[in-house]
């Protein structure tokens, strides 16, 4: 399965939303150059890079060109080519448009990554949570949205969807906020003679992060989240629609000493018996573990609907797998999932 593309995918998402909020917390539509260096000069004081080409615009929104953020002590940098900042924290939203090719930039284990994002719209809107002003909701969403790595394959899905509701709390992610994820026809390169094809037609996750992150140096954040007691994430509702295979699951997960998703989801599979003969053609299921399992299915297995059933989803050792403990069916491995932007383990 091409779960590890998916959740470098994620995490790229989040880093884009985290860098714009930082960015967007101070700012206003219709920036001025003055207004732009009087808020620009407190984030150079805490270490964070700020530059700009130029502003243009007018009051109801300005286009800042050529921006530049990031923090080089950290290894990290986002740049765009052009940015319009349009609305109001007051009003229904402040509104980040980017267009042209995006730029991300981090560092893991000493090794430099560099992403490409570009995509036909990609919009983040900021909304307060109460009367101080301060930002309560971070949304972006992407059409055609494409991700390109120096010598891997490109990354392509045809919507995005992201919505971080902050708790109150401190840090960039105060712990208790919560994260959602959408993506619609998300194109796995090199699964086009897999078992489900190589485009994922749904995939979404709605997560309360027990512990949050409290800034945006990527090496640092992921490894402090392992190591920390509640470092969970109780995923409330996930889908994925791939082909024959249909689930929706809800559990908690963390990260294990090598930064792969481990733990138990609930789950509900829909139809499941074609899931399993494209998997047995595409030598992923051994013929005697199929014809063991519809027995299994036909026998022993509680189902909850026409062609419903429930099943666990185990994640563990990098391996993603469908199992029902309790009538003995045989694990059914429907893909593997790597560790977080290639974290190396721990030791």
């Amino acid at each position: 399965m091409g779960l590890k593309s998916f959740f470098s995918g994620v995490v790229i998402a989040v880093i884009v939303v985290s860098v714009a909020w930082f960015f967007l917390a101070g700012a206003r539509g219709g920036l001025t150059d003055e207004a732009f260096q009087k808020w620009a000069d407190p984030l150079r004081d805490q270490g964070i890079e700020v530059s700009i080409d130029r502003i243009s615009g007018s009051r109801d929104g300005s286009v800042l060109r050529d921006l530049v953020i990031g923090n080089s002590s950290e290894g990290w940098s986002w740049t765009a080519p052009q940015v319009q900042v349009t609305g109001s924290l007051g009003g229904e939203g402040l509104v980040l448009r980017v267009a042209g090719t995006q730029e991300i930039r981090y560092r893991i284990a000493g090794q430099e990554h560099t992403l490409q994002i570009s995509a036909r719209i990609f919009q983040v809107t900021l909304e307060k949570s109460g009367g101080d002003g301060s930002i309560g909701v971070i949304k972006t969403g992407a059409i055609d949205l494409e991700i390109e790595r120096p010598e891997r394959p490109t990354i392509t899905t045809g919507r995005i969807e992201v919505r971080l509701i902050l708790n109150n709390g401190k840090g960039l992610v105060p712990d208790g906020s919560i994260l959602s994820l959408g993506f619609d026809d998300l194109v796995l390169p090199g699964y086009e003679n897999s078992a489900f094809g190589a485009t994922i037609q749904r995939i979404f996750a709605v997560t309360e992060l027990q512990r949050g992150l409290n800034g945006l140096n990527p090496e640092k954040e992921i490894a402090e989240w392992q190591a920390a007691p509640n470092a969970l994430a109780r995923i409330t509702s996930s889908g994925l629609t791939w082909g024959l295979l249909a689930i929706e699951a809800a559990g908690t997960l963390r990260l294990d000493n090598q930064y792969r998703p481990v733990g138990t989801l609930n789950g509900v599979v829909r139809d499941i018996l074609p899931a399993v003969e494209a998997l047995t053609a595409a030598g992923v299921v051994a013929p005697q573990e199929n014809n063991d399992f519809r027995t299994g299915v036909f026998e022993d297995l509680n189902a909850i609907g026409p062609a419903t059933f429930a099943m666990a989803v185990r994640i563990r050792d990098g391996n993603v797998a469908l199992r029902e403990d309790e009538v003995g069916l045989p694990v059914i491995n429907i893909g593997t999932v790597g560790p977080l932007l290639g974290m190396p383990p721990r030791l």
